[in-house]
């Protein structure tokens, strides 16, 4: 379902920044793309799906819940990473289905309010963003250099790769960075969780997206967001 090049949804952040004073700069594992200590005011913007799209996640959430056991034993048949393969009891045609799946090129920006990141970090490359726009404790994360892993409530991902990507839509700014993602499986389903930490576009903009993706109790689960600043 996801790759190095997908078309993530996001949250679109921008522009008021301040500095922290006397400290000195983060020279870590991700200073290409990360400015600290730093304090970042934001307005957020967030990308959802045309109603199209949305009308089709909730008639696949409909039929998934009517044949729950069904789909409780069809995903358990899947390895990790594996995207969930159509099938006739998902009550969309294949085409629709395939649409679904296309649907981050379907999407529109929505303002949702302001947040403020924080950006902190120790010398033994320990790194602290905070000020996410999730409630606690999903508003913020560690990210350990030395591993190269980020330690968030939904788990620790380790082992990033170099990514490419752009912003759906009309709007076909990319970005480019580290990408770290790992799959969840359990009886109550299934979810792809992505986090990437990079640059926007070559412009001096920091940005942070996350994703989640997969199917839970039944329900259908699409959470994405984008941070943008400047560094």
């Amino acid at each position: 379902m996801l790759n190095t090049s997908v078309k993530l949804a996001g949250v679109l952040v921008g522009l008021c920044v301040t500095k922290l004073a006397a400290a000195e700069p983060y020279l870590g594992k991700l200073s290409e793309y990360v400015n600290a200590p730093l304090v970042v005011d934001a307005q957020i913007q967030k990308i959802e799906f045309t109603p199209e799209i949305r009308s089709l996640t909730d008639k696949l959430t409909e039929n998934l819940q009517k044949n729950s056991d069904w789909f409780k034993q069809y995903s358990s048949q899947l390895t990790p990473g594996e995207r969930i393969p159509y099938h006739p009891n998902m009550g969309l045609t294949e085409s629709q289905y395939q649409q679904l799946l296309g649907g981050e090129e379907r999407k529109r920006l929505t303002p949702t309010g302001g947040t403020r990141l924080s950006f902190d970090w120790r010398a033994d490359d320990v790194l602290t963003i905070s000020g996410l726009p999730d409630e606690a404790p999903f508003d913020s994360l560690l990210y350990e250099g030395v591993s190269d892993s980020l330690l968030t409530s939904f788990g620790t991902l380790t082992g990033s790769i170099s990514a490419k990507g752009e912003l759906g839509g009309d709007h076909s700014t990319g970005w480019e960075g580290r990408l770290w993602a790992t799959e969840r499986k359990d009886d109550k389903g299934q979810l792809s969780i992505v986090y990437v930490i990079g640059e926007l576009d070559e412009s001096n903009r920091g940005v942070f997206i996350h994703e989640i993706k997969g199917v839970v109790d039944d329900v259908v689960v699409e959470h994405h967001y984008m941070l943008m600043w400047k560094r």
